[in-house]
């Protein structure tokens, strides 16, 4: 599912949402360049903004922690900025983003069913609001 409205039919959203275990956030800006603070002032459906509340809540529960203990004396700007460096590598990205997916190594049909797979098979546990 896309974290925008333009592409989400808020209807089945509201409907089927609490199904969704995937939220994939189009385009080049993603939940960690904003600050949370800043998300009920952006441009943008409230699909959208709940979507970038829950990626905040999730990353600052279950992530800044194990950031932190790998690097010490790091702020959660930092830590989300380690976290889009290493979860993002900048050549893959922008060859994907160009046309030229890697289609025979890791971006290969086989290797995303399989990771979506492993994704999907974690028991996801929602944060209370």
């Amino acid at each position: 599912m896309s974290a925008s409205a333009v592409y989400t039919y808020k209807p089945a959203y509201k409907q089927f949402g609490s199904n969704v275990h995937i939220v994939h956030f189009l385009g080049e800006t993603k939940p960690w360049s904003y600050q949370h603070s800043q998300i009920e002032s952006l441009a943008g459906s409230e699909l959208l903004h709940e979507h970038l509340h829950l990626w905040w809540s999730i990353f600052l529960d279950n992530v800044v922690d194990n950031i932190k203990d790998t690097a010490h004396d790091v702020s959660v700007p930092e830590a989300a900025s380690a976290a889009a460096s290493a979860i993002d590598d900048v050549a893959r990205r922008s060859a994907q983003e160009s046309g030229h997916p890697d289609f025979k190594g890791r971006d290969s049909f086989e290797n995303i069913s399989a990771h979506l797979d492993k994704i999907l098979a974690i028991e996801v546990v929602t944060p209370k609001k």
